[in-house]
C-alpha cells in the first residue's frame, strides 16, 4: 500500500469503479502536489488522471459521490484552483471544477454531505447562512446547485456527520439538541422528503 498523505485525511469514499476519493488538509500525496483532494487506486497509488490542479485553498472535511460520478467536496476552503467556491464545490469525474454548479457563499465550514439519487444534496456543518439565507447547521441544495428555499429545519447546533439509509432516510449526528421546536439530542433521522422522522 502506498497511501502517502503529508497531513490529515478526514474523508474517504469509494467510487463504483473501486477508486478512492480522499479529502483532508494535505498539500501533497507522495511527491506530487494534491491540495485537499486526491484520488487513489485500491492499492494506494495516486490516480494521476484525476487532475485537481492547484486544488483547494483550505481543508476538505466531507466528500460525496453523486450518481453521475461527479464529486462533492465540503470544508473550510474558499476556492478551488482559483475559482471562488465557498465551503462547497462540485467536481467532474476527472477532477476539474464543475462550472455549472455555483458558489453558494456559505459562511462557515461544511463537515458532512449526503447526495441523494434524485440529485438533492444535504450539507451539515457549523454554518448559519447559505446563499444569503439563514440556514442553521443544515441545508438542502437542489441538483442545479441552488438553495432549496422550502427546507429550513432549524437545528440549534453543529452537524458533524450524515449518512443515507437504503430506504432514503437520512441520519444526522452532531451537537444539536433541538430541530425546530422538537427535542432531538445529538442524533436525528429525516424522512426521504426531508421532514423529521
Amino acid at each position: 500500500m502506498l497511501f502517502r498523505s503529508d497531513q490529515n485525511v478526514y474523508q474517504a469514499v469509494v467510487q463504483t469503479d473501486g477508486k478512492i476519493v480522499v479529502g483532508g488538509d494535505f498539500a501533497n500525496w507522495g511527491a506530487l502536489k494534491r491540495r485537499g483532494i486526491a484520488r487513489v487506486a485500491a492499492d494506494g497509488n495516486l490516480d494521476t488522471a484525476f487532475n485537481a490542479g492547484d486544488g483547494f485553498n483550505g481543508g476538505v472535511y466531507a466528500v460525496a459521490i453523486q450518481s453521475d460520478d461527479k464529486i462533492l467536496a465540503g470544508g473550510s476552503f474558499s476556492a478551488y484552483g482559483g475559482d471562488a467556491r465557498a465551503k462547497l464545490a462540485r467536481l467532474k469525474a476527472d477532477g476539474t471544477i464543475d462550472a455549472a454548479f455555483p458558489s453558494l457563499s456559505i459562511n462557515s465550514d461544511v463537515y458532512a454531505i449526503v447526495a441523494t439519487p434524485g440529485g438533492d444534496i444535504y450539507i451539515g456543518g457549523v454554518f448559519t447562512s447559505v446563499a444569503g439565507q439563514t440556514r442553521n447547521y443544515l441545508a438542502r441544495i437542489k441538483s442545479d446547485g441552488t438553495l432549496d428555499a422550502g427546507f429550513n429545519p432549524g437545528l440549534n447546533n453543529v452537524v458533524y456527520t450524515m449518512a443515507r439509509q437504503s430506504d432514503g432516510k437520512i441520519l444526522l449526528g452532531g451537537e444539536f439538541s433541538t430541530v425546530g421546536s422538537v427535542q432531538r439530542r445529538r442524533i436525528l433521522r429525516l424522512n426521504a422528503d426531508g421532514s423529521l422522522d
